[in-house]
């Protein structure tokens, strides 16, 4: 019987999922479809794409029919990498999360590299999944390993602060620095303020791990002018009637 590429069916699930459910992925295995079939362009296989778009049903149906849950595409990304890499809104959080979880249940590799020597704890942090993240460091992730461009989870993280303040970076940071994450060198703060100045609660969860930082007068210029309005204006907002 020829093979059937389930993943061209998979790669438009996410425009419009009524198009193929779980349910017709199943009638279709039984029926021959391939469970590893590779797509030309990026040789991915049905498993990739369901964990990239976040399909928990699709992917447990996968996995129980047998897909590799190791296998790399041309990228050198695994399923877990690929669900670990894909920009997500923070609604979506849990969701990536049971698919992360699922691939590890069966036995996907938490030490993977992609072609750009990213461990699936880089991509998670670079997407502040502070949950993937706490799970992968609880496994034994190791958290200052660099990836091809000699950058660790952390600085990963801190580059992303500013987009994924709905993520609530901060936990992620946080869950980095409980693990053993390296600190950041005194003299870099002044980057951190420039690329986190939009997340306090970031920037107050690096500043405690250390006992005393002696502040410049370059450490105000590096915070713009509007987000140092909008931090006042909200401590204006909460303080108590009588003691503004």
């Amino acid at each position: 019987m020829k093979e059937v590429p389930l993943n061209m069916f998979l790669a438009h699930i996410h425009t419009d999922l009524m198009l193929f459910s779980c349910s017709c992925a199943k009638l279709l295995l039984q029926y021959g479809a391939s469970v590893n079939y590779l797509s030309e362009e990026e040789a991915d296989t049905p498993l990739h794409i369901a964990a990239r778009h976040g399909l928990e049903k699709h992917v447990r149906l996968l996995l129980r029919h047998g897909a590799a849950v190791n296998k790399k595409n041309k990228e050198e990304q695994t399923p877990l990498n690929a669900a670990c890499s894909q920009p997500h809104g923070s609604d979506h959080m849990d969701l990536y999360y049971k698919v992360c979880k699922e691939l590890i249940e069966n036995n996907a590799d938490i030490h993977t590299k992609d072609r750009d020597q990213q461990h699936p704890l880089h991509l998670a942090c670079k997407n502040a999944s502070s949950k993937v993240v706490e799970m992968l460091l609880e496994l034994g992730s190791n958290v200052n390993v660099m990836s091809y461009s000699g950058s660790t989870a952390m600085q990963y993280i801190l580059q992303n602060v500013a987009y994924k303040l709905e993520h609530r970076p901060e936990n992620v940071v946080r869950a980095l620095l409980n693990y053993g994450a390296v600190r950041i060198w005194p003299g870099a703060l002044i980057k951190v303020l420039t690329y986190c100045c939009s997340s306090p609660r970031t920037i107050e969860a690096l500043m405690n791990t250390y006992d005393r930082v002696r502040a410049t007068e370059d450490w105000e210029d590096a915070v713009p002018h509007e987000i140092q309005q909008q931090q006042a204006d909200n401590e204006h907002s909460l303080a108590p009637t009588g003691q503004i």
